[in-house]
């Protein structure tokens, strides 16, 4: 017989209290250390101009590429368009792909797939992929 402590539905609400613990530090982090670099303010000129349709130019009249990151411009411009507010945009955008890394590694973390390995590998040498799922090709999962 299963005790209270041990049973299923103990352990995914114990489980849910940790992960959403874990989210609300990350947050708490993320909000209390936001911040804006020049870099992001040439960025952000440069999105201003595309959105008032003026092209992805820095200056005015002059075709140099002021950008190095096409995806990220992107997004934000798309955001700015919207919003209108150049530091919002920039740190709601950071905000929310933080938050959604957040939860594509909980998602892969904690849906174990047949053929992945959750236990740490035996070395004599610690290294990233030791704490990490990794697929294991034709060994069996055990310690």
């Amino acid at each position: 017989m299963l005790n209270a402590a041990s049973s299923p539905r103990m352990e995914n609400s114990r489980n849910t209290f940790l992960v959403v613990g874990l989210l609300a530090v990350l947050a708490v982090v993320l909000v209390r250390t936001a911040w804006v670099c020049d870099d992001a303010y040439i960025t952000m000129r440069t999105v201003d101009h595309f959105t008032h349709g003026n092209g992805l130019v820095y200056n005015i009249g002059e075709r140099v590429q002021s950008y190095t990151h096409p995806l990220w411009l992107l997004l934000l411009a798309g955001l700015y368009a919207v919003t209108g507010d150049a530091y919002f945009s920039l740190n709601f955008l950071s905000i929310a792909l933080a938050f959604l890394g957040a939860a594509i590694f909980l998602k892969i973390w904690r849906k174990p797939r047949p053929g992945w390995c959750w236990a740490p590998r035996r070395s004599s040498f610690p290294r990233p992929s030791s704490i990490i799922p990794v697929r294991v090709w034709k060994i069996p999962c055990s310690i």
